[in-house]
């Protein structure tokens, strides 16, 4: 018998005014020795998760990425940073981004 989950898809974004709904997509996957393959819903033992979600100014805060610098050494290995913010939909700083913060550093 081959384990069967619900597998979730990234959400999508609100629109730009952070009003009516952002949805994910839900497909039932199961798991074989040689990988994964989607199969009919009916195969998932556990109820569909929700997949739609009223969009709330808490859904709308964003990561804002500055340039990147100029490299630490002029050859070999460097490093170069940028600066990295959480911003809420007025543009003022906030800790409530709920997508992963882009990399500051490489």
């Amino acid at each position: 018998h081959f384990y069967k989950r619900w597998h979730m898809s990234e959400w999508n974004k609100c629109n730009k005014n952070c009003s009516g709904r952002r949805t994910i997509t839900a497909t039932c996957q199961m798991d074989l020795e040689t990988g994964t393959i989607t199969v009919d819903e009916e195969e998932c033992r556990q109820l569909k998760p929700l997949a739609e979600q009223i969009c709330t100014p808490n859904l709308c805060d964003y990561w804002e990425s500055g340039p990147w610098s100029t490299c630490s050494s002029s050859c070999g290995i460097g490093l170069q940073e940028r600066t990295v913010v959480c911003l809420n939909m007025s543009g003022y700083s906030s800790n409530a981004c709920l997508e992963k913060r882009p990399e500051n550093r490489r």
